[in-house]
């Protein structure tokens, strides 16, 4: 896959990155025709799928096509798509009002690999009860720590 490190917490809470394959990051690059017919099969997916969500085709701009093309620089292409595949099927309000194009894709792509790794979709309502939540775990602590007036 585009995995190149695992990450892991040591026993004392030390981040330690471990490269699986040091020489892949020195790998040459693919050839511009090769990136812009993988850069094509991604866009093309990517148009089909939207097509399916929002019953129209998303505009494709050059800035569009270099989201693309970055992306199979960095995995390969049945993953960009399956991570494509979760990415529009997430409501999350900010995608929704985004419609979904490939620049939020591309900013949010950890937020998408999280989500279809986890299984766990957040929304922006779960991400608010947690906040309120959190709000009330911490006024209740406050409330049971002050002194008990006499």
């Amino acid at each position: 896959m585009g995995v190149i490190a695992e990450v892991e917490i040591d026993e004392d809470g030390s981040l330690i990155i471990k490269i699986k394959d040091p020489k892949r990051l020195l790998k040459k690059k693919r050839p511009a025709e090769q990136i812009n017919n993988l850069a094509n099969e991604v866009i093309t997916y990517y148009c089909d799928e939207y097509k399916v969500v929002y019953k129209s085709y998303p505009l494709i701009t050059p800035k569009t096509a270099g989201v693309a093309k970055r992306l199979i620089s960095h995995m390969p292409v049945d993953r960009i798509k399956k991570l494509l595949t979760h990415y529009l099927g997430m409501k999350d309000r900010f995608f929704m009002l985004k419609r979904h194009d490939l620049v939020t894709f591309e900013a949010s792509i950890n937020t998408v690999h999280v989500s279809l790794q986890s299984g766990v979709r957040f929304t922006d309502k779960t991400a608010r009860q947690a906040e309120s939540t959190d709000v009330t775990k911490g006024a209740i602590r406050s409330w049971l720590e002050e002194p008990a007036d006499s």
